[in-house]
């Protein structure tokens, strides 16, 4: 039997790409300027061999001041190898958009500025993984409800898995 898998050294020229899109999602956005509020559209993506049953995962995303994901103060907004938390915030348009293709993905949330900082500038980091399309709950991207109960709303990989989450 052979893997699909690409080997170590096929992984090494595997290039990725993080970009704020349009709202057709067909084009980046050419400014970075938001106002409050606004909804930003990211798409994280990288180039695959077209046999290669793989898929993109947002394992954790964090927001900051500085380039630097540890700086403080910071603000988590996927966690939990692919937990849309910005999705439990009342009101809150975030969320892991329908997948169409597994080397893509695409999530909405709100432009924001942190309390009493008024920078115009913040830095996305993403830990992005590449993951064989086997089912494993280490590898979704969950959108909540929103509405106070933070229950998973959507979930972009297997139900059985987004399931268990609501009952965590």
């Amino acid at each position: 039997m052979k893997s699909s898998w690409p080997t170590t050294s096929a992984l090494e020229l595997i290039g990725f790409s993080f970009h704020l899109m349009n709202d057709d999602w067909r084009t980046k956005r050419s400014s970075y300027v938001y106002h409050l509020g606004e909804v930003m559209n990211i798409q994280a993506s990288f180039l695959k061999a077209e046999h290669a049953a793989i898929r993109l995962v947002m394992d954790s995303c964090v927001v900051t001041l500085e380039p630097n994901a540890a700086s403080v103060p910071r603000y988590v907004f996927v966690q939990n190898h692919g937990c849309l938390v910005d999705s439990i915030v009342p009101d809150s348009s975030a969320r892991f958009m329908p997948r169409k293709l597994n080397h893509v993905l695409q999530m909405q949330m709100d432009a924001f500025r942190f309390h009493e900082n008024h920078r115009n500038a913040v830095y996305i980091t993403c830990h992005l993984k590449i993951v064989e399309m086997e089912l494993n709950i280490m590898n979704k991207a969950c959108t909540y409800s929103g509405n106070g109960d933070n229950r998973v709303q959507h979930c972009v990989a297997w139900s059985h898995y987004c399931s268990w989450l609501n009952s965590v």
